[in-house]
């Protein structure tokens, strides 16, 4: 048979037999694994306690062999000893894992295939497929069935002596942290310690310090404050009282002079600095009082290195930040005094770093300019007034009470204004007091507060608060509004719905919370790693917008009748900010589940509003441009505030 190679002497021979086995090995035969079998043996289904989502497709290939006098004597679990050689067909091609693929099915094909170390090149080779197909399994399997996974992969690589990979090692980190895990963490570094590799690089320590950061917002708003403490154990190496901890941490894997360097391509990979910065909000996020007074040397020296480079004041008031969220705030004030005297910090720190720092001690206020001053007084001004309802007067040069201001009086001209004028019952300065209040109480995990803020919404119930306009798909010009109303959803899951009311405190699942859960085809529930917190604020409705200009017969065209878009709007309370989602209705009641479960016609179906000051209401601002969409469905159902403060 003639050779497909220029070199004869050095090829093996191409032969039918041989591409016939790499044919067949670049799909695995369908046939169970030894764990599926028993469990269909026993259950009659291949599908695990957990229920993570599987296809009956091998339940019914099992049933149908089942039926059969003998099964398949080709299935490699019913192979005798003298016939589990390493053969060409049994060896999986790991590129056939790139495809979608459920949790089950990847189980079992690590179960099946995964059995010699002679599969350890290939499998080092490709394996950020592996990594790929477990990233990709996120949205529809809860962290921790992904963790456990993780594990017996481990177990079973390590067992067949195959290398593990850097960046599949930080990838097995980043599960850990979403499971929030500190045993695992540990564990990992561990691995990769072993392993023999070095410090972590910038994109590597960003992406743990993300995850970190997310997931520690998470546990810090459901009160888990032991669970902090662990993994701040294991991040920084250091216990509560400042002994060291035995083991590997995530800190000794932190080149700080390499962190610090400038990076030559910002456009391919993240700055060194931007991860430094990420990891830094990480000690100061867990308040960690140890490792960040240890770093302040390299913060300075980096001051002096490139005293006005932006990555640079950025470093300083996050480090700032950082010390007065782990509560030094004398250490904090004496690292600002010393910045103070290498550069002029009023050209990187930011109002939120001065005023936490005027917070704390007046003293700071020498070093503030003038112009600074006057914005903290302004923001502070403006934010009392929001608060008390008040506006300013320049006729008059003091503070009214704005009552006779309507929010529409920025709309269209004279003469619309006062035709209008029946329409609009709601004041700007009680709208700019709402969302202020909102604000204040909606992150808060005080049922008190949470209950204040609903009584707000209760007296604003019925009124239209403008959001902006907007075009249809036909190009007509549509406005929207939001209207306030506490818990307009109710979750049919919520048994015996006790429904809050100015003259009544009602449990927290009156107060329109509600528990999010990212997903994408499965109703992943419970607390979890992607768990988002929010409140409901009421909700959009849309409708023609009214044109000021009259058709040439003196009259004046009027706006359409209020119509919900089917969207409510919420407050996340674990990261502040408003969110629209698509439930099809503006009032009623719906079941927990996966939404959207359609999409609208042509608004987003789940979407953050991003406008700042969110008090910046007006009918003039355009609504959708203003809309930044979440891809990604999320499972909806009640909050029952176990979380909630009485």
């Amino acid at each position: 048979m003639p050779r497909l190679s220029r070199s004869s002497s050095t090829v093996q021979p191409v032969t039918y037999l041989g591409l016939q086995r790499l044919i067949e090995r670049s799909s695995p035969r369908p046939e169970p694994s030894e764990s599926e079998l028993i469990r269909f043996a026993i259950k009659g289904s291949v599908q695990d306690p957990r229920k993570t989502p599987y296809s009956r497709e091998l339940d019914d290939l099992l049933t149908d062999q089942f039926s059969k006098p003998q099964l398949p004597s080709w299935w490699a679990v019913l192979k005798r000893p003298t016939d589990a050689a390493f053969t060409a067909v049994d060896n999986l091609d790991p590129a056939f894992l790139a495809h979608p693929i459920e949790m089950n099915k990847f189980r079992s094909l690590i179960e099946r295939y995964l059995i010699s170390s002679e599969q350890g090149p290939e499998f080092n080779a490709k394996m950020d497929i592996l990594q790929h197909t477990l990233e990709s399994l996120y949205p529809s399997v809860e962290a921790d069935e992904i963790l456990v996974t993780i594990n017996a992969l481990l177990a079973r690589l390590m067992s067949l002596k195959i290398d593990l990979p850097k960046d599949f090692l930080v990838f097995c980190m980043g599960s850990a942290i979403r499971s929030f895990s500190p045993c695992a963490l540990r564990s990992y570094l561990g691995l990769y310690v072993s392993a023999g590799h070095g410090p972590l690089e910038p994109a590597q320590l960003l992406s743990l310090s993300e995850k970190l950061t997310l997931h520690c917002r998470v546990r810090l708003h459901e009160r888990s404050a032991v669970d902090i403490a662990s993994m701040r154990e294991v991040v920084t190496g250091f216990d509560a009282k400042g002994s060291a901890t035995p083991g590997v941490n995530l800190h000794s894997l932190v080149n700080l002079d390499e962190t610090l360097t400038p990076n030559p391509n910002p456009n391919k990979s993240p700055s060194s600095a931007t991860a430094y910065r990420h990891y830094v909000r990480v000690l100061g996020l867990m308040e960690d009082k140890f490792i960040l007074p240890q770093i302040w040397d390299q913060v300075k020296a980096e001051l002096h290195r490139r005293p006005y480079d932006r990555s640079t004041g950025g470093l300083a008031s996050d480090y700032l930040l950082a010390l007065l969220n782990s509560g030094d705030d004398k250490f904090a004030l004496s690292c600002a005094s010393y910045m103070s005297r290498i550069v002029d910090v009023n050209k990187f720190f930011t109002l939120r770093v001065w005023g936490s720092l005027a917070e704390r001690d007046k003293e700071i206020l020498p070093m503030i300019t003038e112009q600074t001053k006057n914005h903290l007084l302004i923001r502070q001004l403006s934010f009392l007034e929001a608060r008390l309802g008040l506006t300013w007067e320049s006729v008059r040069s003091q503070h009214i009470k704005s009552g006779n201001i309507d929010i529409w009086s920025d709309y269209g001209g004279e003469e619309v204004q006062k035709s209008n004028l029946e329409f609009r019952n709601i004041r700007f300065a009680d709208a700019r007091q709402l969302v202020t209040a909102i604000h204040m109480y909606g992150c808060s995990k005080s049922h008190t507060n949470l209950s204040i803020l609903a009584d707000l919404l209760h007296e604003n119930d019925g009124v239209e608060i403008p959001l902006g306009w907007g075009l249809d798909p036909s190009g007509s010009k549509m406005e929207y509004a939001w209207f306030p109303e506490c818990s307009p959803i109710e979750f049919s899951s919520n048994p015996i719905p006790s429904y809050h009311t100015i003259n009544f405190k009602g449990p927290p699942s009156s107060l329109g919370l509600i528990r999010t859960v990212r997903s994408f085809e499965t109703g992943v529930k419970g607390p979890s790693n992607q768990t988002g917190y929010f409140m409901q604020l009421g909700s959009l409705y849309q409708r023609h917008q009214c044109s000021p200009e009259n058709d040439g017969s003196g009259e004046t065209d009027h706006p359409g009748k209020w119509i919900s878009t089917g969207h409510i709007i919420c407050f996340d309370r674990l990261n502040g900010g408003l969110t629209i989602f698509y439930v099809g209705k503006g009032w009623g009641t719906i079941d927990p589940g996966v939404y959207p479960q359609k999409p609208h016609s042509f608004l987003p179906g789940i979407a953050t509003i991003n406008r700042h000051p969110m008090t910046e209401l007006s009918s003039k601002l355009n609504f959708i441009d203003d809309l930044v969409p979440l891809d990604e469905l999320r499972w909806l159902d009640v909050d029952h505030g176990l979380f909630i403060d009485p």
